[in-house]
């Protein structure tokens, strides 16, 4: 990846990543940039998402549940 770029990446687990810089401005951009690969898909809560982000899932068609 060219935007990570002096930045230190270290995989926690299998799914958790840590993302480590001096500059927090710089830092924000990239964690946004990394964020928009896979948006959050508010009916089945999948997506790359930021630390412990509460997504609250949609039910479906609203006659679903009226």
């Amino acid at each position: 990846m060219l935007f990570l770029k002096g930045i230190k990446l270290k995989k926690c687990g299998k799914y958790k990543f840590v993302i480590k810089n001096s500059w927090l401005e710089r830092l924000n951009k990239i964690s946004k940039k990394i964020c928009l690969i896979k948006p959050i898909n508010v009916f089945t809560n999948r997506g790359i998402r930021l630390h412990r982000q509460i997504i609250f899932k949609r039910k479906g068609k609203k006659s679903s549940y009226m």
